[in-house]
């Protein structure tokens, strides 16, 4: 348990000390940080009480978490507030809330139900089972594709491809599930402006149009990797940043890259690599079929959105609006984002504790064998 906050508290650290650094003398500077240190110490406690929870609650807390979870996603095309042409957030009380960030551990619950949920036996249910679940987590993801938060459904839609390819044998279906994806995508694109807005800014940043100001955002990001050079160039004071737009959440990697350098940034991809090595390590160690689904859910979905990240970042993708996970500013995300990563903690925790108890209760060879 004191591992997994002290590793949440560290990466906690990282993102506010680095936040305050790209953006210290900016308006809302202050505002920003302690909205992170509100969430950070929100999410602690979330974990604290997580990785307390027993065995029972796992299996529990999918039949009202799910439910709830895409009401709340369905509620926002009634509730919901418009910011830059995606109707993503809850406003209330001067609070933000975006259902589409707590969708994801429910999302990974969803999966591991789907995976593991008992149906009659026969060749043609066991051939129909994987378009079954397609269809559930292209059900589930449908809201947050029409917000539109293109970005997110992403997540979702490749998290949902390397559980899928890695949990069923066969997997002649992945033909036609990416050409549903991609006549989805072209579709969406053409049906809502703000997704038309971002790829025209992607369009025009490899065409190299300066003067172009739908290409704004991209061109800030290269300033900014570019300066940054190999070393970086240091944190306080900030004089002659670049200040790429939204340098706490969409443009926290290139920020990074300005004050690191590319060599003090290397780390941070590593950590995501890490933790998709760590998840996938616990799926190939458990024997239950439900803890495999959500280990490789949990460990594609967070480096995933770290990738797509520094993809946009780097000038490789198109604008996504996603953070970095548990670094970059988002409250709903510094909260979901620990879920997951307490989620698959406690239940690796409870299998070792498991095998700990075979094994002081297995009879020894002696004994066998008297």
């Amino acid at each position: 348990m004191f591992r997994l906050l002290l590793t949440l508290l560290v990466l906690f650290m990282t993102g506010i000390f680095l936040v305050s650094s790209f953006a210290n003398g900016l308006p809302g500077t202050t505002a920003c940080i302690k909205q992170m240190a509100i969430f950070s110490t929100i999410s602690l406690f979330i974990a604290f009480i997580g990785m307390r929870m027993p065995e029972g609650a796992f299996k529990r807390l999918p039949l009202f978490y799910i439910p709830a979870v895409w009401l709340a996603l369905l509620l926002l095309f009634l509730l919901g507030k418009e910011v830059n042409g995606a109707v993503s957030w809850f406003r209330f009380m001067g609070l933000s809330i975006q259902p589409s960030e707590f969708a994801k551990p429910a999302f990974i619950l969803l999966l591991a139900y789907a995976f593991t949920m008992q149906l009659p036996k026969g060749k043609i249910v066991a051939h129909l089972r994987p378009y079954a679940i397609l269809l559930l987590g292209g059900i589930f993801i449908c809201p947050i594709v029409l917000q539109p938060d293109l970005g997110t459904a992403c997540v979702f839609a490749i998290t949902l491809l390397i559980v899928f390819a890695s949990c069923i044998r066969f997997t002649y279906p992945m033909a036609g599930i990416l050409i549903a994806m991609l006549g989805g995508a072209i579709t969406v694109i053409h049906r809502f402006p703000h997704a038309m807005r971002r790829l025209a800014m992607y369009q025009d940043a490899l065409l190299l149009r300066p003067d172009i100001k739908t290409a704004f955002h991209n061109y800030k990001l290269q300033e900014s990797i570019i300066k940054g050079g190999w070393f970086g160039s240091g944190f306080w004071p900030c004089t002659g940043s670049v200040n790429p737009p939204l340098s706490y959440s969409d443009s926290f990697f290139a920020a990074t890259v300005e004050l690191l350098g590319v060599i003090g940034s290397i780390p941070f991809i590593f950590i995501y690599l890490a933790w998709f090595l760590h998840c996938a390590a616990l799926a190939h160690r458990t024997t239950s079929m439900a803890n495999r689904v959500i280990y490789l859910a949990a460990g594609s979905m967070v480096t995933t959105q770290a990738f797509i990240h520094i993809g946009v970042n780097l000038g490789l993708l198109p604008i996504t609006g996603l953070s970095m996970p548990l670094l970059g500013t988002g409250g709903s995300a510094f909260i979901a984002f620990t879920i997951i990563i307490t989620m698959v903690e406690r239940l690796s925790m409870l299998e070792d504790e498991k095998r700990l108890d075979e094994t002081d209760f297995s009879p020894s060879p002696s004994l066998e064998n008297a």
